[in-house]
């Protein structure tokens, strides 16, 4: 199989490179650790001061 992302619909936020098990879609302008340090503040919850 190929990984291939539809350009039309891509929004480039690395959903599908944290997705892909296999590694094979990379998003340019990004390195692994930087999209994965992203993914993971989103799924963090929020916290509330005050």
């Amino acid at each position: 199989m190929v990984a291939e992302i539809n350009a039309a619909l891509c929004k480039g936020c690395g959903v599908c490179v944290a997705a892909c098990r296999g590694g094979a879609i990379t998003l340019h302008g990004f390195t692994d650790q930087q999209l994965l340090a992203q993914l993971s503040s989103l799924l963090m919850p929020e916290v509330v001061v005050g």
